[in-house]
């Protein structure tokens, strides 16, 4: 429940009333309840001796008070804490505040930033000292760790500047130079800091009660090295990982992404953090169907679900919002039981290289980011099961795991995981690489050729940095099965040269256009200059290395799926994963809305793929105006496919959760499932006899 309020009007927050709105959240089947400590306006709302407490409460212990009626409802209460963005603190001690390169104090919108290199570092443990010790609670959530600011990159306080200088004997670099050893230890400082912020702040709670719950809001880590935060190292601190979801801002593709990134680092179960405003904070509640399909999107997902809200200026709720809420956690609660005690079922592992990101995306980490969404949106539209994997876990005892391996090019690699890959392939693993994967090391430094030039069979010669460009396909193969090879098929980013190492097929050339984009005089047509010249430039190739396929794309061919939505892009991505991995355990022959996830159940023997149906378009768009789902369309006559273990004996198959009974049939050792409708989420269970 956001609480971020000011003091201005006598009215707000007089009308606080905890016995009601845990009435309330009861009748909404809510289990879990975050309660406000302090917001960003540095109000607190509990009876502090450290902070100051928000004048609207008069001598009421807001935080005491829905701890107490939570233990009577029998709901869990986490406080929670915001940590980077605190006005009152920034007003009361400029010293403390965030500073550009400049000196200027900092801001995130209307928002103080304040450092936690300052004496504010202090004042937060002594607060959360203060909460954890006097407070029955069962969790703790902190906000905004990081260097959460606006555009530029923080932080340049005095303090900043003595920390950095005292361990590196030279001052922060001010101008982002990532060739510049000094700048790539200023990003990786940056880490350290909230990274040992986040331990010493769990050791601070454990050491007042030792089980006690902690986790921080996680959700800038994925798409900037500016935030501050280390994807692994900070991640590692939590007991689960908690992050707040805006598709409005992102896209609707990251509440899959992210729930199934969270999933793949989290030591207990994530929480999926759904917003109920239609677009933030405009206190319109969001359509039961979008809501319904987020919630089903993240438990597919492997996530809980929380959701947000803020109560009125005057601390009352919205009543009505919370019969909607109620609605969606109901249909969350029985789904419960097909969704605990499960492990992810695995097969391709798509690998998120967060040095790729920061060392060669740089300044514009969509250099690299697009590439991997992309990829994920391509297998997830194709129905392919898969999980994430990040730098850190890339390893021999992880990969083993997995049949196939998928770098969107993943430019920085370290020469252990370059060992770590080779070795995967060699043995038997698939292999699916794009463009640049292995060309730079973990820092973005290039390399003079691709450090799995022997693995791709192929030496990377130069870029050809054509804006637009051709492949045209040599011939059939699984990889390219289903693409049009009439005519040269447009790649919207350049190609490299290179040439073909070891045996190889060459599944298609690139194709040269008639000229660059150039000034009027010989623009052709209006827009992509037409092919011309066919080389000998290999754009696919496929091979084996060891006992392993590889597919190697000599562009970033998923971009181009990203930024123009061309098919065959998609579809080359998708036929290469496949022939790389060899036959999956489950596969599904459905819209392209609906994305398939699977677990098992081991301690009750069960199968259980998710069939989420998640459509972003019913409403024809208008340029620069927003699409909001307001109602999904049914899919019908979904056919799964699924392998079954050798030895296991099928008892039941069924739809989950209405338990309908399915038909099945056994085709080719596999067991065919057909499943009449998929509203917004289905189970179906595959119940066997040990």
């Amino acid at each position: 429940m956001d609480c971020h309020c000011p003091e201005w009007d006598p009215r707000i927050m007089r009308r606080v009333n905890p016995k009601n709105a845990i009435a309330t959240l009861e009748r909404a089947k809510v289990n879990t309840y975050y309660v406000f400590a302090k917001c960003h306006h540095g109000n607190s709302y509990y009876d502090t001796k450290v902070g100051h407490k928000h004048v609207g409460l008069g001598d009421r212990d807001m935080l005491g008070e829905f701890v107490k009626e939570c233990r009577k409802a029998g709901i869990a209460v986490v406080a929670y804490y915001s940590v980077g963005w605190d006005a009152r603190a920034a007003r009361s001690n400029p010293d403390w505040c965030m500073r550009d390169s400049e000196g200027e104090k900092m801001y995130a919108g209307n928002w103080d930033a304040v450092c936690v290199n300052s004496p504010y570092r202090d004042y937060v443990y002594r607060q959360l000292k203060e909460v954890v010790s006097n407070y029955d609670i069962d969790g703790i959530l902190l906000d905004i760790v990081g260097f959460h600011v606006d555009d530029k990159v923080a932080c340049y306080c005095d303090y900043c500047k003595r920390l950095f200088k005292a361990k590196f004997g030279r001052d922060i670099p001010v101008e982002p130079n990532w060739k510049s050893p000094l700048w790539v230890k200023f990003v990786l400082w940056r880490y350290d800091v909230m990274t040992s912020f986040l331990k010493e702040v769990s050791a601070l709670i454990r050491d007042i009660k030792t089980n006690l719950p902690f986790t921080h809001n996680f959700a800038g880590s994925l798409t900037s090295w500016s935030v501050g935060q280390d994807i692994e190292d900070a991640s590692s601190v939590d007991d689960f990982l908690f992050a707040d979801i805006y598709w409005q801002r992102e896209g609707t593709l990251c509440l899959s992404r992210n729930p199934r990134f969270y999933q793949s680092l989290s030591r207990g179960r994530p929480q999926t953090l759904i917003v109920r405003f239609l677009w933030p904070w405009d206190w319109m509640i969001s359509p039961k169907s979008l809501l319904m399909a987020e919630a089903m999107s993240g438990i597919a997902n492997g996530n809980g679900v929380t959701f947000i809200d803020h109560h009125n200026f005057d601390g009352s709720l919205e009543e009505r919002v919370y019969d909607i809420i109620g609605e969606v956690f109901n249909e969350v609660e029985r789904r419960e039981e097909w969704l605990m005690a499960n492990e992810p079922i695995l097969y391709a592992a798509l690998y998120f290289s967060q040095s790729s990101r920061d060392f060669y995306g740089r300044e514009d980490p969509g250099k690299y980011n697009d590439g991997f969404d992309a990829t994920y949106k391509s297998l997830l539209e194709d129905h392919i099961i898969f999980s994430v994997i990040h730098d850190k876990y890339l390893n021999s005892e992880a990969l083993a795991k997995f049949k196939v391996l998928v770098l969107p090019n993943a430019g920085c690699l370290t020469e252990d995981q370059i060992d770590e890959i080779r070795e995967y392939v060699r043995s038997g693993g698939g292999l699916v690489a794009t463009y640049k994967t292995s060309l730079y090391n973990e820092f973005g430094e290039q390399r003079s050729n691709f450090s799995l030039a022997d693995v791709f069979g192929a030496n990377y010669s130069e870029s050809l940095n054509y804006s637009d460009s051709y492949i045209k396909l040599t011939g059939k193969h699984d990889v390219t099965s289903g693409v049009p090879d009439v005519v040269p098929l447009l790649v919207t980013e350049p190609q490299l040269k290179v040439e073909v190492a070891s045996q190889r097929d060459v599944l298609a050339k690139i194709v040269l256009p008639l000229t660059e984009h150039v000034p009027r005089a010989r623009w052709f047509s209006h827009g992509s200059p037409p092919p011309d010249m066919e080389t000998d430039y290999p754009a696919i190739l496929a091979g084996k290395f060891g006992k392993g396929r590889v597919v190697y794309f000599a562009s970033s061919l998923e971009t181009v799926y990203l930024k123009r939505g061309y098919p065959y892009a998609q579809k080359l991505l998708a036929n290469a994963t496949r022939w790389a991995g060899g036959e999956p355990q489950i596969t599904a022959c459905a819209p392209v809305s609906i994305e398939v996830t699977a677990y098992r159940q081991p301690n009750k023997n069960r199968i259980i793929v998710h069939l989420t149906n998640f459509q972003t378009e019913l409403s024809r768009s208008i340029t620069g105006a927003p699409s909001v789902i307001r109602e999904i369309m049914p899919a019908y006559d979904i056919i799964v496919s699924v392998k079954v273990p050798e030895g296991a004996k099928i008892s039941e198959v069924y739809l989950a959760p209405e338990r309908e009974r399915l038909e099945f049939e056994f085709d080719h050792g596999r067991l065919r499932i057909k499943v009449p409708k998929v509203d917004i989420h289905k189970m179906v269970v595959i119940q066997t006899r040990p």
